[in-house]
């Protein structure tokens, strides 16, 4: 993670001295079983999950988004901020949301 981010700060001061826009990303990053079949269709939802923590980090101006699930995983791995409980649209309950701490 550290290294996608070190360099997208390289492209992006490349990109500033040709007088280009800075280029911005976001990851949503969740863990589930997924069947076979489900991978990629918009009716998978853990698929859906990642996706819609993805369109978080605009909101939350954050560049990588946990899932509660995918945090257990990692929590011991990294450095995890909790960002707090937010509401998911397609999903009843508010997800329980981590930032990858720098």
């Amino acid at each position: 993670m550290a290294e996608a981010r070190r360099a997208m700060a390289a492209l992006n001061e490349k990109n500033s001295e040709t007088g280009r826009a800075p280029l911005n990303y976001g990851i949503g990053v969740h863990v589930k079983n997924v069947m076979h079949g489900n991978v990629g269709s918009p009716t998978g939802p853990a698929v859906n999950m990642a996706s819609r923590l993805e369109t978080l980090t605009k909101q939350l101006g954050r560049t990588v988004l946990l899932s509660r699930a995918f945090a257990d995983f990692v929590e011991s791995d990294f450095d995890l901020e909790r960002v707090g409980e937010y509401p998911v649209r397609g999903f009843n309950d508010p997800i329980e949301l981590f930032a990858y701490h720098v």
